[in-house]
């Protein structure tokens, strides 16, 4: 479904960033204690964070090694972050229960 979906996809794009930055095991991939799965995000939102993709966003922004997808996930207004909510947000009535309303308003720190 597109909920599990929004799971894969930050996997992926989290995993290529750390790959493309060389990070993991020195041989061009990247390794479990470097990565983060799909299990362990779908916790950190359902579990940690209550569904808020606001707080998520805030504790992938506060992670070093995530700077560069975050970076992207920002751009053009929060383009990567809209989709990634509307994607997480298929569960939902509506989208304002998801946080969307305010994940635009999350920024990184330094004014990014």
């Amino acid at each position: 479904d597109i909920y599990t979906l929004g799971f894969v996809f930050m996997e992926l794009w989290f995993s290529a960033i750390l790959l493309e930055e060389g990070g993991g095991d020195g041989d061009g991939g990247a390794t479990n204690s470097q990565g983060v799965d799909q299990s362990t995000l779908q916790r950190l939102y359902e579990d940690v964070f209550d569904y808020d993709l606001v707080k998520l966003r805030t504790f992938c922004i506060e992670e070093p090694r995530w700077d560069y997808g975050v970076e992207l996930l920002n751009a053009d207004e929060s383009s990567g972050w809209e989709l990634l909510g509307l994607m997480l947000a298929a569960r939902t009535v509506g989208v304002q229960e998801a946080g969307m309303v305010d994940v635009r308003s999350t920024r990184r720190k330094g004014g990014r």
